[in-house]
């Protein structure tokens, strides 16, 4: 990420996996090595679910899309302003999971949300609600593969990298990500969803 030199320097990466069926869609997983350079033993998923940016610019499109430049919608008034909560990193957890449990971190968002803001978007109009898939279930498609298949996508490059272990936590719709995708992919050894899966 040649915009954010502070991400880059830390050796920040995105993984752009291509769902694409009977529309365009893809969803962007952020790698964030605990030492650039270095794989750790161990990975950890961790999913934003339905977080967001707040970004400069004109249009409703602009101002939500995820990159340099924007900042996380999460943060409370006292945690305004402080590091960590970038535009990738919504809940400031990289800090902790590569520091504190030495692991190498990747970050989901949720389809048409953050980062993967696209598909049914125009300038003037969002598209988030997860309703918009319903018009494609109709005609044969699996919405539900939207939301699981990045984690699947991920576990397999996480596996060929050679990860002894894949654990996973999530808040919120990124809970229930965090139910359903290790029920899914056995090679997520523990999960952790924080408020998402009742």
């Amino acid at each position: 990420y040649p915009d954010d030199p502070e991400a880059a320097a830390a050796g920040l990466k995105g993984l752009v996996w291509n769902m694409s069926s009977l529309f365009e869609i893809n969803s962007t997983v952020f790698f964030s090595p605990a030492t650039p350079g270095k794989r750790s033993d161990k990975a950890f998923f961790f999913h934003h679910g339905h977080s967001n940016c707040v970004c400069p610019g004109a249009t409703a499109l602009e101002r939500s899309r995820c990159r340099p430049g924007c900042n996380s919608s999460m943060p409370t008034k006292a945690e305004a302003g402080m590091p960590g909560y970038s535009w990738w990193d919504l809940y400031n957890v990289s800090a902790f999971v590569n520091q504190e449990l030495g692991q190498d971190l990747f970050v989901f968002s949720m389809p048409l949300k953050g980062v993967n803001l696209g598909p049914g978007s125009t300038g003037g109009t969002l598209q988030t609600n997860h309703w918009w898939f319903l018009q494609w279930e109709q005609r044969g498609d699996h919405p539900l593969r939207y939301f699981i298949e990045p984690v699947v996508l991920t576990a397999n490059y996480a596996a060929a990298a050679g990860y002894s272990e894949i654990n996973m936590a999530g808040l919120s719709g990124g809970g229930w990500s965090t139910t359903v995708a290790p029920a899914v992919d056995r090679r997520i050894k523990r999960s952790f969803p924080i408020a998402g899966s009742v």
